[in-house]
C-alpha cells in the first residue's frame, strides 16, 4: 500500500512565548514491511536529529526568540507490504458474561455465562 501522509501542528498564543524546546517524533520507522519513500519535517528553525532509546528519530529544536504562533509539519510517502493473515485455532472459544442485576445486589449471586465458539477468527498482523 502506498500512503501519502501529511501532519500539521499549529500553536497560537495570546502573549509571546519567549523560550521553548520542541522534541518531535514524527518520522515513521523504516522496518520490515514498511519503506519510507520520502519524508520531510518542516520547523521554524533547523532541528537536530537523534535516535531515542526506542529507536525513534527524534527532531529537537530550541526557539529562543519570542513568537505568538508556530507551525510544524511532517509529510511524505510510505510504502507498506508483507501483511500476513493469522488464522486462529477453529476450536477457539470466546466467553461472554452477561450480568443483569440492580447495583444494590451483592456480586455473590451468579451471572449468566454464555460461551460462544468462534470459528477461524481472522487477525491481520503487520510485520515490524
Amino acid at each position: 500500500m502506498h500512503l501519502k501522509i501529511r501532519h500539521r501542528t499549529e500553536y497560537r498564543y495570546e502573549t509571546p512565548v519567549r523560550y521553548s524546546i520542541q522534541e518531535l517524533r514524527l518520522t515513521p520507522p523504516a522496518v520490515a514491511g514498511q519503506q519510507i519513500d520520502k519524508w520531510k519535517i518542516s520547523t521554524p528553525i533547523k532541528a537536530s536529529n537523534s535516535i531515542d532509546t526506542f529507536g525513534n528519530v527524534c527532531s529537537v529544536f530550541v526557539q529562543e526568540t519570542p513568537y505568538t504562533s508556530m507551525m510544524l509539519e511532517a509529510e511524505g510517502e510510505v510504502h507498506t507490504e508483507d501483511a500476513f493473515e493469522f488464522i486462529d485455532d477453529p476450536k477457539s472459544v470466546s466467553h461472554i458474561i452477561f450480568c443483569s442485576r440492580p447495583i444494590s445486589q451483592s456480586l455473590q449471586k451468579p451471572c449468566w455465562n454464555i460461551s460462544l465458539t468462534v470459528f477461524q477468527r481472522k487477525i491481520q498482523l503487520i510485520k515490524y
